[in-house]
């Protein structure tokens, strides 16, 4: 009877500390990088409103690099006008393709939109770009037209510049600026690793 308790009693003891030696599984927050970029960079010093003033589409947003290996669950948009159809590409920086392209429906203006997306990975140190199809966005700079110094670091994020190119045949976006940040296009990441 001895033998069996003390047997019962290591079970028991063996099983406990196997539970306790399994670490939980980390989960990271998710993170928008655009508001720390633009407080960082300045750029949110002056805002102005483009709604069909260029003549035409065009693609904007920024070029960055993830810090951490991580994913992107959603993406989030702000505009000055509605549109049932913004088209959003992510680019590889280095190939000049496309990754994934997204459909956002902007339900409202001057609201944000958070739009769940399937994930999207992410290689650290890796170098992406994210732009929207448009003619409707807000051009944000610095005081005076000054010029920001890239990159930017906002949080797990590195944004290593402003892009715009033609949005004729989606063409990966060859433009930039120095001195501005046009439109308020952006997403959610969460660290993986």
């Amino acid at each position: 009877m001895k033998k069996f308790i003390g047997l019962a009693l290591t079970l028991v003891l063996l099983a406990g500390c196997s539970k306790k030696d399994k670490p939980e599984p980390v989960v990271y927050g998710e993170e928008d990088p655009l508001p720390g970029f633009l407080a960082r960079s300045f750029y949110s010093q002056e805002t102005f409103v483009w709604i069909n003033e260029l003549g035409g589409m065009a693609q904007y947003g920024m070029s960055f690099v993830p810090l951490v290996n991580g994913k992107i669950n959603s993406l989030v948009i702000k505009m000055p006008a509605a549109n049932d159809a913004v088209k959003v590409i992510f680019w590889d920086k280095t190939t000049r393709t496309k990754v994934r392209v997204e459909t956002v429906k902007v339900t409202a203006a001057n609201t944000v939109i958070t739009q769940a997306i399937t994930p999207l990975p992410l290689v650290k140190d890796k170098e992406y770009v994210i732009t929207m199809i448009t003619d409707d966005f807000y051009a944000r700079n610095k005081t005076g037209n000054g010029v920001g110094s890239f990159p930017v670091i906002s949080g797990n994020i590195k944004v290593t510049g402003s892009v715009s190119g033609s949005a004729t045949n989606e063409l990966f976006p060859l433009g930039g600026s120095s001195n501005q940040y046009f439109g308020d296009c952006s997403f959610l990441f969460q660290r993986t690793e």
